[in-house]
C-alpha cells in the first residue's frame, strides 16, 4: 500500500474515532461493499452501496455511550474510550 494510501485511511479513521461520521465516510464509492462479522452485532450478510454502509455503520456506532478522550504520543493522537 502506498503512503499516500496509508495517510487517506489513518485520515478516514481519526475523523471515525472523533466521531465525525461524515469525513470519515466522505471517501466511500457509491459501489462500496461492508461485510462484517456478526460476532460484532452489525448487520450481518453484505451491505453494498454507500447509503446502506453509511446507514450500517451509523446503526452500530449508535448502540454506545462512551466519551473519547484524546491521548498524545509525540505526533501521534489515538483516543481512548472511556465513561
Amino acid at each position: 500500500m502506498s503512503q499516500e494510501n496509508v495517510e487517506i485511511i489513518r485520515r478516514l479513521w481519526l475523523a471515525y474515532v472523533r466521531r465525525d461520521y461524515e469525513t470519515s465516510t466522505a471517501a466511500l464509492d457509491e459501489a462500496v461493499e461492508l461485510s462484517s462479522d456478526p460476532r460484532a452485532n452489525m448487520e450481518t450478510g453484505l451491505v453494498s452501496g454507500r447509503e446502506a454502509v453509511v446507514a450500517s455503520i451509523a446503526g452500530f456506532v449508535s448502540s454506545f455511550s462512551a466519551t473519547l478522550h484524546p491521548v498524545v504520543r509525540g505526533d501521534v493522537r489515538p483516543y481512548m474510550v472511556g465513561p
